[in-house]
This record gives structure tokens, C-alpha cells and sequence, in this order.
């Protein structure tokens, strides 16, 4: 949140992983295949779809629905 350009609206507690921190490691390791530059989407594919694909692959809370509120609405008008 050190970022002075975005206004965020709130930190989300997900609870802790009951994985190592080399199984972390390997799990973020894992998804860079999945998660290049090239394949990011504003409505399919944006930083919020990877935080709730990496919760769930940590075994950790889930995001709430509203933190990607917007990319789904706009992929409702067929935007990006």
C-alpha cells in the first residue's frame, strides 16, 4: 500500500497458509506460466482474478466478490 499513485480502499485479512514457505514458493513459481504480461485482461485476467487464483492455491480466506466488482461489469458490456 506504499504505492502513492492508487488510493486503495481497504487490506483484506485471508488468514495464514498451511503451507511452507517453500511450498509458497513453489506455488508462485507455478503460476508464472499462467500469469505473463501478455495475457492480462482488464475484465479477464487482472491482478484481482490472480490474488483470488493465488488464495485459493494457498488455502487461505477467500476475496471478496466486490474486490473485482468492476472487471466483471465491464466484461458484462464486452469490454476488454
Amino acid at each position: 500500500m506504499m504505492n502513492e499513485f492508487h488510493r486503495y480502499k481497504e487490506c483484506i485479512e485471508l488468514g495464514s497458509t498451511p503451507l511452507s514457505e517453500v511450498e509458497v514458493a513453489a506455488v508462485i513459481q507455478g503460476m508464472l506460466p499462467e500469469w505473463g504480461g501478455r495475457d492480462y485482461s482488464l475484465t479477464k485476467k487482472n491482478c484481482c482474478h490472480y490474488s483470488t487464483e493465488l488464495a485459493k492455491r494457498l488455502k487461505v480466506g477467500e476475496v471478496p466478490a466486490w474486490v473485482n466488482k468492476m472487471a466483471r461489469a465491464g466484461a458484462r458490456l464486452g469490454l476488454g
